[in-house]
């Protein structure tokens, strides 16, 4: 087997199933705005738009940083405004390969200590 094959391997083993990907990033979204927000995050719906929550342009864009730093993974501002949810971004996200990859790979690491 080759290296490059190999590595693909170690990749394939480590990127985390759609659904606890979704279930990852869906919690750090709820910590993250009930920081913002200071509120308890069970008064957060994950089903209401980010911009009932009074999140602009540049908050936006600092979601987007902040939670590409967290994912390992860039992460496009204007995403928020397609996916306007906590809900439909975490799905959208959890949908891209080299997301559950990045978070299978931080989740190796801790566990690896």
């Amino acid at each position: 087997m080759s290296t490059e094959t190999s590595d693909l391997s170690v990749e394939w083993n480590r990127r985390i199933s759609r659904d606890a990907a979704r279930q990852m990033i869906v919690a750090w979204l709820l910590a993250y705005l009930s920081a913002l927000l200071a509120v308890p995050r069970d008064e957060i719906d994950d089903a209401k738009a980010f911009e009932r929550y009074g999140m602009d342009s540049s908050a936006a864009v600092a979601l987007a940083a902040d939670l590409s730093e967290w994912l390992g993974y860039t992460v496009d501002p204007a995403i928020t405004y397609d996916y306007s949810t906590i809900g439909t971004l975490a799905d959208e996200l959890s949908c891209i390969d080299g997301v559950r990859s990045a978070l299978g790979r931080s989740l190796s690491a801790q566990l690896d200590g």
